[in-house]
């Protein structure tokens, strides 16, 4: 191969892996859209193989005339449209790794301690389920029986100074449907009682299947928590039977807050804890005209994409999921899936969101992407300059 074959190999590479981004790009925008699953399935299908089919039209195209131009031809043999997606692809790429170079975390974060643990290891058998799932479930180097149990100290702007030191155990997306088993969530529960909260917030994705409900005694029943344990359903507990879902949970003492706000008294100050599934379900609750001097409002919301809304209605803290981390998340290109608000802690103005990776999967693979556990200690500390969406995912142990 000469030096203008390499370096045309290299071109187009990079031109394809931009592709790929901005068709990473495009699905963490429609996945905020409550289509019907049928058309998203087909969505991405489409979008996926696109993955392959430009690469082949690509190189089908342009492959003849690149030499040519590397040995000091002219660009002008390449397909004018070509150039414009090829540049836009390489635009991609160059911001999406400056991007990650660069990253940094957010000023609400003030301490993120914690460390990940294998919570398979310890257990005979596996807890891989049965079928293709399991197959998954035990290729080297997956990750999805690893969770990471984090305590992270976050500054909220209107936070009461009576409320501060409050703390909020976030739990999302369990998914129970075989894969990871019920064992893999008894030992999570096991991992969390440790961390005493004073309020429990959970953020959807319960059970893909209603017949899981079972599980729940040994796993989410065994929570407890002073302020109480606060639910909201997720995208796949609709698709499943919500009416079932919120049945078995209320049944173990937890509150649902889908659609709806609750005021919690403590010594400290009132704490407004909302819920909202929108765009899959239901509708945004009413926030109280609190007393703002004394007052926290909390958002739980399964999609992060209801950031905008929450800020826009004065809320101080937005617990959410959805997004799983990405679950694999590559060196530079950063997580598979997922868009800006893939995981981690997130500021705009006086409201702070958190998103969890959450426990479980409906693809059972994850890199670099651990599981989480995650206990918020509030703090009552000014954040005045935050810049603007400057979050990103702590870093994993």
């Amino acid at each position: 191969m000469t030096p203008g074959d390499f370096l045309h190999v290299l071109l187009l590479f990079t031109v394809v892996a931009g592709h790929v981004l901005l068709v990473r790009a495009l699905l963490a925008r429609l996945y905020r859209l409550a289509m019907p699953w049928f058309v998203w399935m087909a969505v991405f299908a489409v979008l996926l193989a696109s993955c392959a089919v430009v690469p082949a039209v690509l190189v089908r195209q342009v492959g003849r005339h690149g030499p040519r131009v590397f040995r000091g031809g002219s660009l002008a043999a390449v397909p004018v449209a070509w150039q414009a997606y090829g540049a836009l692809c390489l635009g991609t790429l160059a911001a999406t790794v400056l991007s990650r170079v660069r990253r940094r975390k957010d000023a609400a974060l003030l301490a993120d301690r914690g460390q990940t643990v294998d919570a398979a290891a310890a257990l005979d058998p596996r807890p891989v389920g049965a079928g293709a799932r399991a197959v998954l479930a035990r290729l080297p180097f997956n990750q999805i029986f690893h969770i990471e149990v984090a305590e992270r100290e976050v500054a909220l702007p209107n936070l009461p100074p009576g409320l501060d030191g409050l703390s909020v155990l976030h739990l999302s997306d369990l998914h129970f449907n075989g894969t990871p088993g019920r064992a893999f969530f008894v030992r999570a529960v096991e991992l969390a009682l440790p961390l005493e909260p004073d309020l429990i917030a959970l953020t959807g994705d319960i059970l893909d299947r209603h017949a899981r409900a079972d599980w729940l005694p040994a796993t989410l029943g065994r929570l407890e928590a002073p302020l109480g344990r606060y639910f909201i359903l997720g995208n796949h507990d609709v698709l499943d039977e919500p009416t079932e879902i919120r049945s078995a949970m209320t049944a173990l003492g937890w509150t649902d807050v889908g659609g709806r706000a609750l005021t919690v008294e403590h010594p400290g100050g009132r704490v407004v804890v909302a819920g909202t599934e929108r765009p899959w379900h239901g509708t945004h609750p009413t926030l109280p005209d609190a007393d703002r001097q004394r007052s926290l409002r909390m958002l739980l919301a399964h999609t992060p994409e209801q950031f905008g809304w929450a800020r826009s209605r004065g809320v101080d803290l937005v617990l959410a999921g959805h997004l799983h981390g990405g679950q694999i998340d590559l060196p530079l290109f950063g997580p598979v899936s997922g868009g800006r608000y893939v995981s981690g802690v997130f500021s705009n103005g006086r409201t702070v969101m958190h998103v969890s990776r959450g426990l479980g999967v409906m693809f059972p693979l994850r890199l670099n992407c651990p599981a989480e556990i995650t206990k918020l200690i509030l703090r009552a500390r000014p954040t005045a300059g935050l810049p603007r969406f400057s979050g990103q995912s702590p870093a994993h142990r």
